[in-house]
């Protein structure tokens, strides 16, 4: 539930994770429960890149703005979101990379993995071809989308699962 600050919450955002969590959590303190909302922003995102580069801001402040006007629209749509954490602050950042480096240490550990092996595309600039680079046609609707999810239709593939890549 952590949108990616490359821009304002929109609106499948907040008439969905945000506006059925919020509902849970006043149906559950209702009920007399204590219900926290945490939640932040997704500021290591590909897209957050992608967005940097096309308004010429540095990434982090980009992040900055962008998680700072989330946060703003979730109240103004009446959203109660009870922490809500910016991954790039220096409050945060230090913990989020140790949960995150700590949860790939115990997958590794587990032996549940496998590493395996992929070829990744790279453009003449020498950027590999991932995230929002990597366009072409939804396989499942036709539509123009980037990454491995659509927009128009909703469907998660495997990246390069593009049709028609340009």
């Amino acid at each position: 539930m952590q949108p990616t600050p490359n821009g304002r919450l929109h609106i499948g955002h907040g008439s969905g994770p945000y506006l059925r969590a919020d509902t849970l959590a006043r149906a559950y303190r209702r009920d007399g429960h204590r219900v926290d909302i945490i939640t932040g922003s997704d500021a290591y995102e590909n897209w957050v890149e992608l967005a940097a580069a096309m308004q010429g801001e540095p990434v982090e402040q980009l992040c900055r703005i962008y998680h700072k006007s989330i946060g703003d629209d979730l109240k103004n749509i009446g959203v109660e979101v009870d922490v809500w954490i910016d991954p790039t602050s220096d409050e945060h950042r230090r913990s989020y990379f140790a949960l995150h480096d700590a949860i790939v240490a115990d997958v590794r550990q587990s032996g549940h993995v496998a590493l395996e092996q992929e070829r990744i595309l790279i453009s003449r600039t020498g950027r590999p071809i991932i995230g929002p680079w990597l366009v072409g046609l939804c396989p499942h609707c036709g539509e123009s989308c980037g990454g491995n999810t659509c927009v128009a239709c909703g469907l998660h593939f495997q990246p390069g699962g593009h049709l028609e890549k340009y």
